[in-house]
């Protein structure tokens, strides 16, 4: 049905959120790529560095840990405790803000030194 015929309807959401839906879908699949091009840059600088896979994987690691204690705790792991806290807090943009790009670095990092994943948000 035409969405005015939805309007006032409970559980359906006002019209206005469909073209925000949309913008939200187009940030969302700029800042992946912007996480894409983070691990290509990071497996790049981890080769130039040229160390051994245990100096390697050690110094990735810190720098995940780094990150976490330096930004986000939440910055490590699989995140689904971290989305639940989110979604059940009313946390200020500038906190998601700094969760967000902790979690992609902490994935771009762990990627790039060599780990068998790092990307779940």
């Amino acid at each position: 049905p035409p969405l005015t015929l939805l309007a006032g309807v409970p559980g359906v959401p006002s019209a206005v959120f469909y073209p925000l839906s949309v913008l939200l879908g187009g940030v969302a699949g700029l800042l992946s790529t912007a996480v894409m091009q983070g691990v290509a840059a990071s497996e790049t600088l981890f080769k130039r560095l040229g160390l051994p896979d245990p100096l390697r994987l050690a110094l990735g690691g810190a720098t995940v840990g780094l990150v976490a204690i330096v930004l986000a705790p939440g910055a490590l792991g699989a995140g689904h405790g971290v989305l639940d806290l989110v979604l059940h807090l009313d946390l200020p943009i500038g906190a998601l803000i700094v969760l967000l790009v902790a979690k992609a670095v902490a994935a771009s990092v762990s990627i790039g030194a060599g780990f068998r994943s790092g990307l779940f948000f």
